[in-house]
């Protein structure tokens, strides 16, 4: 590889790869960082389906320790979804590893351009370490139901009690693309199975009906706080003026 073409797949000036979700130590000591690529055809243009923004594919680097200090890198095998699934394809995976070796990561979908695609979040396992991933399925409730949920970021959260916490959006009906991305809820992953747990669901926040247009509630930051324990949320509410096409932040702060 060199500066031209960094890593597979990804080639200066033609493409892009960039970071999908929260990188993190696994308990090995490696540093898994997804990322995600976005497509290139065989002419070297960037594919991307009819209405959609953008197409992309994703990717776990892998790195371990090197005697000098630095650190090997290791790319896994290519997570995708085609757009029959996905118009946009795999975004934004968060990745968490289960208490028995497995790995989970949780994608963000699309169905912008094709309305009549169901809208979920998906998911896959892996169990060499992330080298490799099983086939994406939709990812639901551990009883074995589904839940919508539109074209946004989603994370999972490893607490040092030993549980794993899924924070992002779910609606009552199929969405349209990226929305509506309210309500904005937190719930428990089952180590077991790698399902959300849908007794668990809490509402963090959502639209009010004082609010001057459907509001977005996406594009978080989450940390558990060392010393509380207690989980922080870093999340701007924010809505569009359809009449200006301006983006204005109603309120920031920590949740």
């Amino acid at each position: 590889y060199s500066a031209a073409h960094p890593m597979r797949s990804v080639f200066t000036g033609k493409n892009a790869v960039h970071y999908a979700n929260t990188p993190f130590f696994d308990r090995a000591g490696r540093l898994i960082v997804p990322v995600q690529i976005t497509r290139l055809q065989e002419d070297d243009s960037l594919f991307c389906p009819d209405g959609a923004l953008s197409f992309h594919e994703m990717v776990v680097l892998i790195g371990t320790w090197a005697n000098d200090g630095r650190m090997d890198w290791t790319a896994s095998q290519t997570v995708t979804m085609e757009p029959d699934i996905s118009t946009r394809g795999a975004v934004e995976g968060a990745i968490a590893e289960m208490p028995d070796g497995r790995f989970i990561m949780i994608m963000r979908g699309s169905n912008s351009g094709n309305p009549d695609l169901p809208g979920h979040k998906w998911f896959c396992t892996s169990s060499d370490g992330c080298l490799t991933w099983s086939n994406v399925r939709v990812w639901g409730y551990s009883d074995g139901t589904y839940f919508h949920s539109p074209s946004s970021y989603s994370t999972v959260i490893a607490h040092s009690n030993g549980r794993f916490y899924w924070i992002g959006n779910i609606c009552a009906d199929n969405p349209s693309g990226n929305g509506p991305d309210y309500p904005v809820v937190v719930g428990e992953i089952e180590a077991t199975t790698g399902l959300l747990d849908r007794n668990t669901i809490m509402e963090i926040d959502t639209y009010r009906e004082d609010d001057p247009a459907p509001v977005h509630l996406r594009n978080f930051t989450v940390y558990e706080d060392r010393s509380t324990k207690e989980l922080v949320m870093r999340m701007t509410r924010l809505w569009v003026d359809d009449k200006i096409g301006r983006a204005s932040c109603r309120e920031r702060g920590e949740i």
